[in-house]
């Protein structure tokens, strides 16, 4: 599961960059509901919507965004 820290981040960089998640939900093309829930910690992300994520919020690396999961996902750097 997403920590809770990983998910304030993530609001955190919503709030700082003006976005709302209902606006980031539209623009990565997922369902309003299932981004609320990912970013509440109640279910996970997949990796493609990381990377999406990270590309719409004008991140070069995922790990600028989702540090925790990356590490978690022992992917390589």
């Amino acid at each position: 599961m997403t920590s809770k820290a990983e998910c304030n981040r993530l609001k955190g960089i919503l709030v700082e960059k003006k976005i709302t998640q209902e606006k980031l939900a539209k623009m990565a093309g997922i369902s309003e509901n299932s981004l609320a829930r990912k970013i509440n910690g109640h279910r996970d992300f997949w990796y493609w919507e990381m990377a999406l994520i990270t590309k719409l919020l004008n991140f070069e690396d995922i790990r600028e965004v989702f540090p925790e999961i990356y590490k978690a996902c022992n992917l390589p750097v």
